[in-house]
């Protein structure tokens, strides 16, 4: 049977096509990864990787499906599994497994240490759901003061169990050696939820860092007027916190210490009348204010802060048309603006030498204590120290008292 021209021409062409289809499509399929590549970068990653034996190409790979993804990805780093089908060759398609796992070990073991020091009740929750937002460096410097806290809080140990983390991080070892993927997101997953229920517990709530003052009603009394509501201090404490770039704890605790003094040294009958009038201490015959500032340092700290940073200076007291001694005596503003602007002072004269104290109020204080002096150049190891004060038979030097105070004011207040 013969076949006409017109029916040959039609399926030679259909055949064309399938055949041009065929070929387009295995091409397109084949280049699909580097044909729609887009303009990326590799970001360095600070965190272990962990290295897997696993060597694929996979420069042609098409995902089968969220469904075959195992993903942890949050606190503690990321883990990803899943599953890709790579051409081996026009009629060989398998399937592969993709595993990335990057997993923060140093933040793992902060965890697994701050875990054991509240289940052995030697922490609050106060203190861990602090620490646990900060990094690990600034526990660190509370956790290496122990011995000073030992002698001030009586029974107060930081002592961790080493071998409680290192078997928790060979946990998380022998999952990931094993292949246990699914056990390892699901043990991740598991300590994030132990890490939240951990506030909920009313058993970690009773107070662990608690020197003798804590319950003090003088102590008590000196913090809530320069800080609780009601304060005339509290919108100049935060205003000047947040013109200087510190923390708000540092002028407060430094205030508080000067009060301290006078409120743990004087008679009680003294005491008993500030407390009904509603007042602080703001004077006496050679120093001015809450914290008794002498004229002289009052001009210095002026001074200094315009060479630091003269915008600071003019908008606070370049303007202002008072006097020093009218400052000092008879404004509630500038009793927190001097402070402040020590403190500055103190941070910016280190930073300028690339050390930082920010992190070690107890040292800024001790600082604080000599005014800033010239003669106290900036260095990697200052030491810290002051007065001795009883408090309630207690002998605090000024320098561990501030920290004393700092550490309070950030867990409890």
């Amino acid at each position: 049977m013969k076949i006409n021209s017109f029916f040959k021409w039609v399926l030679f062409t259909i055949f064309f096509e399938i055949l041009a289809f065929l070929t387009v499509g295995f091409f397109i399929y084949s280049n699909y990864e580097k044909i729609t590549k887009e303009k990326s970068v590799m970001e360095k990653n600070t965190q272990i990787k962990t290295k897997l034996d696993f060597k694929a190409d996979i420069n042609n790979y098409k995902v089968k499906s969220d469904t075959n993804k195992s993903v942890y990805s949050w606190y503690f780093g990321k883990v990803m599994i899943w599953n890709i089908q790579t051409w081996e060759n026009f009629f060989n398609l398998k399937i592969r497994e993709v595993k990335d796992i990057k997993l923060d070990y140093d933040k793992l073991t902060y965890v697994f240490m701050l875990n054991n020091l509240l289940e052995t009740k030697k922490i609050d929750i106060y203190i861990y759901n602090y620490f646990k937002n900060k990094w690990n460096d600034k526990f660190m410097k509370f956790y290496q003061n122990n011995e000073i806290f030992a002698k001030y809080i009586n029974g107060f140990n930081l002592e961790v169990n080493k071998d409680y983390v290192k078997q928790e991080i060979s946990k998380i070892e022998k999952l990931i050696n094993d292949n246990k993927y699914i056990e390892l997101i699901a043990y991740l997953k598991g300590l994030e939820s132990k890490i939240n229920d951990y506030s909920k517990d009313a058993n970690y709530k009773k107070i662990a860092f608690k020197p003798t003052f804590f319950d003090d009603k003088d102590f008590n009394y000196i913090i809530s007027k320069l800080y609780w509501e009601g304060s005339v201090y509290k919108k100049y404490i935060d205003e000047s916190s947040k013109m200087f770039w510190f923390n708000k704890n540092l002028l407060i605790w430094s205030i508080a210490s000067e009060q301290m003094r006078w409120f743990y040294t004087e008679r009680w009958q003294l005491k008993w009348i500030l407390q009904n009038a509603n007042l602080l201490v703001i004077n006496n015959k050679f120093s001015f204010g809450i914290w008794w500032i002498k004229i002289n340092t009052a001009q210095k700290i002026e001074n200094d802060l315009n060479s630091y940073n003269s915008v600071l200076y003019k908008k606070i007291f370049w303007t202002d048309t008072k006097d020093v001694h009218t400052r000092l005596t008879q404004t509630d503003d500038f009793q927190i603006y001097y402070a402040s602007a020590l403190v500055y002072n103190i941070l910016t004269r280190r930073k300028l030498a690339w050390i930082d104290i920010s992190d070690e109020p107890w040292v800024v204080v001790t600082l604080y204590n000599f005014w800033n002096l010239d003669k106290k150049e900036p260095h990697d190891n200052p030491g810290i120290g002051g007065a001795v004060l009883d408090i309630n038979g207690v002998n605090y030097s000024f320098g561990w008292l501030w920290m004393m105070i700092y550490y309070i004011l950030e867990f409890y207040y």
